[in-house]
């Protein structure tokens, strides 16, 4: 884990940072990310730091992303836990206008999510089936998962849709963690998936999932959303 303390200056402003940052081998897989600063930092919006990381090299960088005062940076690094580290500055001007993703720090409260709105629904036919609604991909770390679930089926009588959230390793979780409902009629089922905590020892995608049965072959239209949150 490195500090990073960043302080811009000119003749009409100035501006600084800090940031706390894990770096892990590789974490980043040789392209740049954004970093979030510290809560504590004070704000520092004409310019960001980003982070690649690939093998056992990591690379930092200052970018300007408003403003065009010409100004002094003076950035500082200090190791707050691991050894054997070598620091190498280089005074390098570029120009690169990709929005980098935001790097993945292991700060708790951090929110995952992916939501499929009624527009891009995911479709199946048939009697009954399972079907993957949607995804989202989790580091190493302890999280809050849940979800929510709308199915749609206009032409047949459903009578039991079920949703859920797979558990690591792709299995189903056991049934406390499920959503279940029925219906006598022209469905239009909303489910509610339980929240349960799930710990994740290497990088992984966690599905939700439906399961449905009808009276007749049909086409279903299914929407809905998938959360994590960190802790």
């Amino acid at each position: 884990t490195v500090e990073i303390s960043a302080a811009v200056s000119s003749s009409s402003f100035s501006e600084s940072v800090i940031y706390r940052v894990p770096i892990q081998y590789g974490s980043t897989g040789g392209v740049w990310q954004s970093l979030t600063p510290d809560k504590y930092s004070p704000s520092f919006g004409s310019y960001r730091v980003d982070v690649l990381s690939l093998a056992n090299t990591t690379n930092f960088r200052l970018v300007r992303v408003a403003g065009s005062v010409s100004g002094v940076c003076n950035i500082s690094v200090r190791v707050l836990a691991g050894s054997d580290l070598t620091f190498t500055f280089q005074s390098i001007v570029s120009t690169d206008t990709t929005i980098p993703s935001v790097y993945d720090d292991g700060r708790p409260g951090k929110l995952y999510s992916s939501i499929v709105p009624s527009a891009s629904s995911v479709s199946a036919t048939g009697t009954y089936g399972q079907v993957n609604i949607t995804y989202i991909n989790l580091p190493v770390g302890n999280f809050d998962i849940w979800g929510n679930v709308s199915v749609n089926c206009s032409s047949a009588i459903m009578y039991q849709a079920g949703a859920w959230v797979e558990a690591p390793g792709g299995t189903t979780p056991d049934q406390c963690y499920r959503a279940y409902s029925s219906s006598s009629g022209t469905a239009n089922i909303s489910l509610t998936i339980p929240t349960r905590n799930i710990t994740v020892t290497t990088p992984i995608s966690i599905y939700m999932v439906i399961s449905y049965s009808t009276t007749a072959s049909t086409t279903i239209t299914i929407c809905g959303s998938l959360y994590a949150r960190r802790f």
